[in-house]
């Protein structure tokens, strides 16, 4: 009764999404959050309007923002196949069907996300997924690489009981987890092949082990110094990514831990098919806006770059599900394809 209740409520509140244009000022715009599907057959990235120039650099690391954003998607050429204005942006990510998965607040105006949407690459939606009823809202979110499972932390409705972490299977809703946290969590981050997830809070990190019909108990580890950014998790390495370099934890055994003054990065990817091949997008010193895409093996002995990739202004990066080839996208929300291997 209660999620008939709350479906309801959010059919009569809802903020119906929009097909636009990106902005007419293109200069006074962040682009980021570049994604591709896990087929490989749509490519998605972020645009939001900025009042001055100078502000895009406060948004430089931060992936998820409360505010109205254009979800561009493309073909794996890069030809649009739509824009849809979103009023209050709360996350995305792509299923393994291909459908994107958007965070949205009851109203539109709501900046935390109580539920998701469901929409196609043509920017209709097709569905949506309500948190478990002892949630009201969500700290933290991610879809895993392959897009079968979604994870997220949850305020719990009383007060006096703490956050949960679930795991969720998309293509039947099946809960597979719904854990009490002891701590706030601020990220997750999940292996590339989908059967981990890091849940980072505090001075503490939980890991989860997904199966498809189960999840096992959380293993918690003390976290290694951090320095502020994002997590990537390159099992057995947690990846600490920041203004100062990469801190490297290892998640499992000696919990061994390194830094790497490599600079500043501004990301860390993955690529998928197992390896433990890694692009790092890093500033050129001095330059406005240039930066280099760095490939390389990660491990607790450093990093060991196979090949650079300057192309001007890139500004985001994700791989392709092959792992062969590297997405960019530029400040002027152009999006481009170059092989690596």
């Amino acid at each position: 009764m209660r999620n008939l209740f709350v479906m309801g409520l959010l059919a009569a509140t809802m903020v119906q999404f929009c097909l636009k244009g990106l902005p007419q000022n293109a200069r006074n715009a962040w682009h980021g959050g570049l994604a591709c599907s896990p087929r490989g057959d749509y490519i998605a990235f972020l645009t939001v309007e900025l009042p001055h120039p100078a502000d895009q650099g406060l948004l430089l690391f931060v992936p998820h923002i409360n505010r109205e954003a254009t979800l561009t998607v493309t073909d794996r050429l890069g030809k649009t196949v739509s824009q849809i204005q979103i009023p209050t942006f709360g996350g995305y990510g792509w299923t393994a069907k291909s459908e994107l998965l958007v965070g949205c607040g009851t109203d539109g105006r709501d900046e935390e996300v109580r539920y998701w949407r469901i929409l196609n690459a043509r920017g209709h939606q097709v569905g949506q997924i309500l948190p478990v009823p002892t949630v009201t809202s969500i700290r933290a979110w991610k879809l895993s690489p392959d897009g079968h499972y979604l994870a997220y932390v949850g305020v719990a409705t009383d007060a006096c009981v703490e956050d949960q972490l679930v795991v969720q299977r998309l293509n039947d809703q099946r809960i597979l987890a719904q854990l009490p946290m002891s701590a706030y969590i601020d990220q997750l981050a999940w292996a590339p092949d989908s059967r981990e997830v890091a849940v980072v809070g505090g001075e503490f990190i939980w890991l989860l082990s997904v199966a498809d019909k189960q999840a096992s108990t959380l293993r918690k580890t003390r976290r290694a110094e951090y320095y502020g950014g994002t997590i990537v998790l390159v099992p057995p390495l947690l990846v600490n990514v920041s203004h100062v370099g990469l801190g490297l934890m290892r998640v499992n055994g000696s919990q061994q831990t390194r830094h790497l003054a490599v600079g500043s990065v501004m990301k860390c990817s993955v690529a998928p098919k197992g390896t433990k091949v890694v692009g790092l997008l890093m500033p050129v010193k001095g330059g406005d806006k240039a930066a280099t895409l760095c490939v390389g093996r990660l491990s607790m002995s450093g990093f060991h770059q196979l090949r650079q990739i300057r192309r001007g202004a890139i500004v985001d990066f994700c791989w392709d599900p092959s792992g062969r080839q590297v997405v960019y996208l530029t400040d002027t929300g152009k999006v481009e394809t170059v092989a690596v291997w």
